[in-house]
């Protein structure tokens, strides 16, 4: 997540200038690369899609798949944290 002081602002700033013409509320980093997890901004439905983008690419070139809605998406990480500790056994 991104929760260091500073981190959401750099990454709404920063994807705010990279791609003017979406709407993207950063929330996650996935760690080792420029991967940023978004809520489509211009969803009003109540339940946006989670979006991945990467960061510092060409508009066009930044989309990297989505999940239908927030659930999904944390039931994903939720197995991927699961993976992740059994491998470290």
């Amino acid at each position: 997540m991104l929760q260091r002081e500073g981190r959401i602002e750099f990454w709404t700033e920063t994807l705010a200038e990279q791609f003017p013409d979406r709407t993207l509320i950063p929330f996650a980093k996935t760690d080792g690369n420029d991967d940023i997890h978004c809520f489509d901004g211009a969803d009003l439905s109540g339940n946006p899609p989670v979006l991945l983008i990467h960061a510092f690419t060409t508009p066009g070139w930044e989309y990297r798949g989505e999940w239908y809605h927030f659930e999904s998406w944390l039931r994903g990480a939720f197995e991927f944290h699961q993976e992740q500790l059994e491998a470290d056994e």
